[in-house]
């Protein structure tokens, strides 16, 4: 996968920095997320929140069950590697995500990850 090219679907994150935009740029993941049975927690729950919201909202199919388990192992890795920028997780994630084939499934692997992290950060919002 290329991050430039992925990067280039990212207006927000490539926005000059001022008002809410500087906001979603500093969006983190809290410290503790990074030690591993929280991150293994917080996978697990990406995984089947994910797979839920695809379900509900396109239709579901065997392509929300392989989205949400890569989506879930990218967020695990992700805070392993003590990456805690949602910027960041999503770049790795939309990368990750294009090793599935979207020919018969409603979305693709940049949506799917805006999808997942969209999750996290409603997860973080309550936390």
């Amino acid at each position: 996968f290329s991050v430039d090219r992925i990067r280039a679907r990212l207006p927000l994150l490539n926005a000059p920095t001022n008002g809410s935009e500087q906001l979603i740029e500093d969006l983190r993941v809290p410290q503790q997320w990074l030690q591993p049975s929280k991150a293994l927690e917080e996978s697990e729950w990406l995984q089947t929140a994910l797979n839920k919201w695809l379900d509900d909202e396109y239709c579901p199919e065997e392509t929300n069950i392989e989205i949400s388990k890569i989506a879930a192992s990218s967020f695990y890795r992700s805070l392993l590697e003590n990456k805690s920028d949602i910027g960041e997780i999503l770049l790795t994630m939309a990368g990750d995500l294009e090793s599935i084939s979207y020919q018969e499934s409603f979305h693709g692997a940049f949506s799917s990850a805006n999808a997942a992290v969209n999750l996290i950060i409603q997860r973080l919002e309550q936390y």
